[in-house]
């Protein structure tokens, strides 16, 4: 994998408090994983298999980002984790301690608990800083209707022993954009790869990109392998009509900003 990952402005509220043992979850968000195969469990038992004995948390979610969103909902909750277990413990765990474990919690994780733009390759976890211009208004959209990562990699897998060898991206271009900032120049350069497989069996989605498009969005693409959909907008202006349209249309949607860093979390 080769990606450039960089932070919005809207996510979720997450409260951590300490309990004995364990995890405890409260939340009202349908769907929302409340057993051991949420990220935030993975993470306190990263952090438990280092620190025997450590006690418990207890995490009040207000879920905004969907599951299954392709924006990175699992892997942020993870990280605020790693970063709350270690201040409400005292754990004092380095920087490098913390991306260490975060990698062994879920490929975006470590991208999370940087906060900021980084250059991804690996399976994601593998991340380079990059700097870049920040407040570039974005809408991002989606139905409510999850893409799973496994099927999106596999059939991915399947499309390409079919076909020529994938285009190749030229990443100095992509990434001189992005340090350059110019919306335009970032707009004509970007791509996603999975949109292949995705929109050929979610003609839906491509249906969502084509609104965008058309109400005048510099560039309208698949936010890595979810569902959910992100425009590049001129202005805060033609981003709040931009979004008003696609919640007449029954679409959920956020208008936020893409920055360059961005402070995960504020403990409570």
């Amino acid at each position: 994998m080769r990606t450039l990952l960089c932070p919005l402005t809207f996510g979720d509220s997450l409260t951590f408090e300490r309990v004995s043992s364990g995890v405890e979850f409260i939340s009202e968000y349908p769907g929302f994983p409340l057993d051991e195969s949420n990220l935030i469990w993975r993470a306190y038992r990263a952090l438990e298999a280092l620190n025997p004995g450590i006690g418990g948390i207890r995490v009040v979610v207000d879920k905004r980002i969907p599951i299954g969103g392709g924006l990175g909902g699992g892997s942020s909750n993870a990280a605020a984790a790693l970063t709350a277990v270690d201040d409400l413990y005292g754990l004092g765990l380095s920087l490098d301690a913390k991306l260490r474990l975060a990698a062994t919690v879920g490929a975006d994780v470590p991208f999370f608990v940087l906060g900021r733009a980084v250059f991804a390759s690996g399976y994601g976890e593998i991340v380079t800083p990059v700097s870049g211009p920040g407040g570039i208004w974005t809408v991002v959209a989606w139905s409510g209707e999850p893409v799973s990562t496994r099927w999106v990699y596999e059939s991915y897998d399947r499309h390409l022993k079919g076909t020529t060898p994938a285009r190749r991206f030229f990443w100095g271009k992509i990434l001189n954009a992005w340090q350059g900032g110019k919306r335009e120049q970032i707009a004509s350069v970007v791509s996603n790869q999975l949109e292949t497989v995705v929109l050929e069996k979610r003609p839906e989605i491509a249906t969502l990109k084509e609104l965008m498009l058309a109400s005048g969005a510099l560039c309208a693409l698949l936010c890595g392998s979810g569902e959910s959909v992100f425009a590049l907008v001129d202005t805060e202006e033609k981003g709040e009509n931009l979004k008003k349209e696609l919640l007449d249309r029954g679409y959920q949607c956020n208008l936020c900003q893409v920055v360059n860093h961005v402070n995960i979390m504020a403990l409570s």
